[in-house]
């Protein structure tokens, strides 16, 4: 059971990192934000497209960070550590739920905007049910003492 828990967390990991790449190698906007905006890049003035590029750039660094956190915590994860389970949740809830926010948001606004929605709530859902799988160890032997 250990190894289910493990390979969920790689996948959200490597998600997010994938996705980190893709933002930083960026040159103009993705293609839901013209949509979102009702412009084209080249339609933005260079001032704007400039404040564009530095925030995906961190949003990108935000994405690879979390992937790295998530794969440096599988050591003390696997060692069955408690405390890795509560870091990575709280990691998880403050890198993903907020951009799950922002895709569903933008949808919301242009519902004609391929906004990353899938993709946020799969990285979501990944980490939950794998950091809940890795509770289960710890709840079985606990109720083995009692």
């Amino acid at each position: 059971m250990r190894k289910v828990p493990l390979i969920l967390l790689l996948l959200a990991a490597l998600l997010a990192i994938y996705f980190g790449v893709r933002y930083l190698s960026t040159q103009e906007f993705m293609p839901y934000h013209a949509v979102v905006s009702g412009k084209s890049w080249a339609q933005l003035e260079p001032g704007v497209q400039t404040i564009i590029l530095g925030m995906l750039t961190i949003i990108g660094g935000g994405f690879i960070s979390f992937g790295a956190a998530v794969l440096w915590l599988f050591v003390p994860l696997h060692r069955g550590d408690g405390w890795s389970r509560w870091a990575l949740l709280t990691i998880t809830a403050a890198s993903i739920v907020p951009t799950l926010y922002v895709t569903v948001a933008l949808r919301r606004y242009a519902p004609q905007a391929d906004t990353p929605v899938g993709p946020a709530a799969l990285v979501l859902a990944l980490m939950v049910v794998g950091v809940g799988l890795s509770f289960l160890p710890a709840f079985q032997a606990r109720r083995a003492a009692a």
